[in-house]
């Protein structure tokens, strides 16, 4: 893995460690003419020391269509 990566992994879980009830959030969207379609799945919290709301983008998919619940599932799984 990249020195970025890492770094950045490092930072994200520094700053969850002071979070509480943290919301999980997931949207799928599909291009114009259907061209590719995508999940995302983000968490977000509020950060009580820093008083800000903070939100991660976990993981990005691509997809095949029709957005059938048993793809999305096999994705949440991955």
């Amino acid at each position: 893995m990249a020195k970025e990566v890492i770094k950045v992994k490092e930072q994200m879980w520094e700053l969850t460690a002071g979070g509480r009830r943290f919301t999980i959030g997931m949207d799928c969207w599909s291009k114009k003419g259907l061209t590719a379609s995508f999940l995302g799945i983000s968490a977000s919290f509020f950060h009580p020391t820093h008083k800000v709301a903070v939100t991660f983008v976990l993981n990005l998919f691509e997809i095949e269509h029709p957005h059938t619940g048993e793809i999305i599932a096999n994705k949440l799984q991955t």
